[in-house]
């Protein structure tokens, strides 16, 4: 068993990334090979998801690391012009930008489904509001809670069709998790519901069902997905989706993960070894999607 404590970005990384994995620990210990339970839903991850990232060559071409605002509604408007379902946007909007570029991201993400991240750090001193829509309408003991953190600024919360919590503590994942006493769900958790068509029917300390998936939970609403191995990971260039839309024929009817792979993201290591923050954000909804059986 192992723990990885990542820092908060430098300053340079700007509010899209602003310390996307700060007391990060990954327990991945026991990850072993195992197949898919009996009743799984059978359905493939690359079916449901596609991956987009800002990657070296991207920063290389529009200047570095965090972009602005408006190349991401940019980006927001190509991919509901190639029929992405919905976005999952991986970084951090709690810092208000330039204001024509924030105008501009809000405004496209009335085009598509867009979820965004929070996390929980009671040493953020003044976090924006959660609003009450993104928080359920029950209590459930979770074994990640907090009374302060990096909220979303309002303009980019009225406009998101939800947001999930970022907090990571290891396996299994918490699919639920505590803010200011009330029980909010984790990104994964909101990310499965996107790829599902709606949300989730929770049985605390039970199960959790979204469609055709569902999850054991554990007393603290945790799923013990098991990552097996860290294979080569096919995205489409953030670069050459603006550009020519690369391969936006693939991205139709799919939930695109908008994340980071440049220079600046933190590399964890794992006993699988090592991946970075945003890859393993990945993998581990992958394990969470195909591991999951039929209701």
């Amino acid at each position: 068993m192992f723990a990885v404590e990542s820092r908060r970005l430098a300053p340079a990384a700007g509010p899209l990334l602003r310390g996307a994995v700060r007391c990060l620990r990954v327990l991945l210990a026991a990850l072993l090979l195992t197949a898919p339970p009996a009743g799984a839903h059978a359905a493939a991850f690359d079916d449901h998801f596609a991956v987009v990232f800002i990657d070296a060559e991207t920063e290389a071409r529009y200047g570095g690391f965090p972009l602005d605002r408006a190349l991401i509604a940019e980006s927001l408007a190509a991919l509901a012009e190639a029929g992405a379902r919905g976005v999952i946007l991986k970084f951090f909007l709690d810092r208000a930008g330039d204001t024509a570029s924030d105008a501009a991201l809000a405004a496209a993400m009335q085009l598509m489904p867009v979820i965004l991240q929070a996390r929980i750090d009671d040493g953020e001193p003044a976090p924006h509001p959660l609003p009450s829509r993104f928080t359920l309408p029950f209590s459930a003991a979770t074994a990640i809670s907090g009374s302060s953190g990096w909220i979303p600024a309002p303009r980019f919360a009225a406009a998101a069709a939800g947001i999930g919590f970022a907090d990571y503590d290891g396996l299994p994942v918490a699919l639920l998790e505590t803010y200011r006493e009330r029980t909010v769900k984790s990104l994964l958790l909101a990310s499965l519901e996107l790829a599902m068509g709606g949300p989730a029917d929770i049985d605390p300390g039970h199960h959790v069902t979204a469609g055709s998936w569902s999850f054991a939970l554990d007393p603290l609403n945790r799923a013990a997905a098991t990552p097996a191995a860290w294979p080569p990971l096919d995205y489409l260039p953030f670069h050459a989706l603006l550009e020519d839309g690369g391969r936006a024929d693939r991205l139709v009817g799919k939930v695109v993960i908008l994340g980071y792979d440049g220079a600046r993201i933190p590399m964890l290591e794992t006993p699988l070894g090592a991946i970075s923050a945003h890859r393993l954000f990945i993998r581990v909804l992958e394990a969470l999607f195909e591991q999951g059986g039929a209701p």
